[in-house]
């Protein structure tokens, strides 16, 4: 509780589970537990309109969550046991997977090495968050030059310079060992 929301457990103690989600949001999420504890289903990570289940953390960050919850009796009431857990990190990868489907097939219908190059550096940047990125292609089996750059890359670098393969610089050494 501590981790995930923020919270101190004292400060949950007897509350309804509404609490833990956005704000404003609470009548749609009674209607998703009633709905899901109902249908016996008791892994829950959308709403019926596919939109994330989502909790809102003591600051009021919002966060993508998987709940495992159960229905139990205890003393003629009827509780509800939940567990949850972030899914940010798994949503991230399910998202960077989506982009890369889709650079393949931009790679496909590329025409040149110009624009694979491009669509390389693109991908580096919206996938794996590299900001500043060069693609270098080589020329004439003995250099290596730039033929897409981003554009944080092009304005803290300046224009990049080719590169001769057989001399001794980070970019040559670099293709050299395959690092």
């Amino acid at each position: 509780v501590s981790t995930l929301f923020g919270y101190d457990p004292d400060e949950l103690v007897g509350k309804s589970q509404t609490t833990l989600h956005p704000a404003g949001e609470e009548e749609r999420y009674r209607e998703l537990f009633e709905e899901h504890i109902d249908s016996g289903n008791r892994i829950f990570t959308q709403h019926p309109d596919g939109s994330d289940v989502s909790i809102e953390t003591k600051d009021g960050t919002r966060a993508p969550v998987e709940i495992h919850a159960r229905v139990f009796e205890l003393g003629g009431d009827r509780l509800i046991a939940g567990v949850f857990r972030d899914i940010s990190a798994r949503k991230e990868r399910e998202r960077q997977l989506g982009v890369l489907h889709e650079t393949t097939r931009q790679l496909m219908e590329k025409a040149d090495r110009e624009e694979i190059a491009q669509t390389v550096a693109d991908a580096a940047q919206s996938i794996l968050g590299y900001e500043s990125t060069v693609v270098r292609l080589v020329v004439d089996d003995a250099r290596l030059c730039p033929v897409a750059v981003t554009d944080r890359a092009r304005s803290e670098m300046g224009p990049r310079p080719d590169y001769p393969i057989d001399t001794d610089n980070p970019v040559s050494d670099t293709f050299r060992t395959g690092d």
